[in-house]
């Protein structure tokens, strides 16, 4: 990709809210349950129930009704080392949400979900290196389905 490309994405994804928190949620191989091994095509909706989960917990019906919603930036790859499945999610925190109050609600949704693998971590934003970094290699990362603008 080259970069002056690579540099429009970036302003693009930045462009679609003031990113307050970094989230990375590793993804286990095999659901625990129905014994099915994970498959890429299993990301948007994994990634949309994350989303959607946190999205009315801040704004209950103000969310449910399309009025409301977090801003986020949302990519899927899997580790060079491991071949782990994970998630890096950008999150807008609102700021009539405690930022300990935002990390319980992650933690306690991620903690839900059946594929959600150990420990999830949490980060402050700090500059679009990290959407940069969302971005590596190619723009096809970045679940632009999962993405929204609040």
């Amino acid at each position: 990709m080259g970069r002056e490309l690579r540099n429009t994405y970036v302003l693009f994804l930045s462009e679609l809210g003031k990113f307050t928190d970094i989230v990375t949620i590793p993804i286990k191989k095999r659901h625990p349950i129905d014994v099915i091994y994970w498959r890429d095509e299993f990301a948007i909706p994994t990634a949309r129930y994350f989303i959607d989960r946190l999205n009315y917990k801040i704004y209950k019906r103000a969310y449910r009704f399309n009025k409301k919603k977090l801003s986020v930036i949302t990519s899927y790859e899997k580790g060079i080392k491991t071949d782990r499945p994970h998630f890096h999610i950008a999150i807008e925190r609102p700021e009539s949400v405690l930022e300990a109050n935002f990390h319980n609600y992650i933690h306690n949704i991620a903690s839900k979900m059946h594929w959600a693998y150990g420990d999830i971590d949490i980060r402050r934003y700090r500059n679009q290196e990290f959407i940069r970094y969302m971005c590596k290699g190619n723009f096809e990362r970045v679940l632009l389905e999962v993405c929204s603008k609040g």
